[in-house]
């Protein structure tokens, strides 16, 4: 049975995996998602069982109408799994398993983009084998957010987390592009807070 249970040729439940079926899932784009407390399930899951219902119970967390058919944020972070592949692959990693692809997959598209060059730090080889301190231009691309543009539940898990103490929150993310690939540079807090507000339920008066 094929565990790619990202693709968009899978939207439904798949039932119980081996536990190797289920590290290669996990090992694919779905690691954004995961919260600490799944990934401790997930090792026991792993080690206990023959097969798991892990996958299924993942999704279920996550399903914002459990009472309707389907489940619409699985069919949206799919859909954004194959955006990703398509927008941002490298050489060698797959777009949904870069940086950007983590910020689409979790934020969804960014309201504005900007790229901008700027002066960085680094090392010069000199003559005789001796390093010299100087400075290149690097290319930084930003990614902001209207609040309005943020996932459900984002701005409730901010104000009650630890990070509410910020004196601002400063929706934009910033990457740094390197010869080979592109890192996220700032807005980790970011990533933290939407990958707990996918399984965000408002209270019930």
């Amino acid at each position: 049975m094929a565990v790619a249970a990202w693709s968009a040729s899978a939207p439904d439940a798949i039932g119980a995996v081996t536990a190797e079926e289920l590290s290669v899932w996990a090992a694919g784009p779905v690691q954004w998602l995961l919260l600490p407390d799944e990934r401790k399930e997930l090792r026991r899951e792993q080690e206990q069982s023959d097969s798991s219902d892990f996958i299924d119970r993942f999704w279920e967390r996550r399903d914002p109408q459990p009472q309707d058919p389907g489940n619409s944020f699985r069919e949206l972070v799919v859909q954004r799994f194959a955006d990703a592949d398509t927008l941002y692959a490298d050489e060698v990693i797959p777009g949904s398993l870069t940086d950007r692809g983590r910020a689409l997959i979790l934020l969804g598209p960014p309201t504005h983009v900007s790229v901008a060059s700027r002066p960085a730090l680094a090392w010069d080889s000199g003559e005789k084998g001796g390093h010299r301190v100087t400075t290149r231009q690097v290319s930084v691309e930003m990614w902001g957010y209207r609040r309005e543009d943020l996932p459900d539940g984002f701005l409730e898990i901010w104000q009650d987390s630890k990070k509410s103490s910020e004196s601002t929150l400063t929706l934009t993310l910033r990457f740094r592009s390197e010869p080979t690939r592109t890192v996220l540079i700032e807005g980790e807090n970011l990533l933290d807070v939407a990958a707990k507000a996918t399984v965000w339920r408002p209270e019930e008066d």
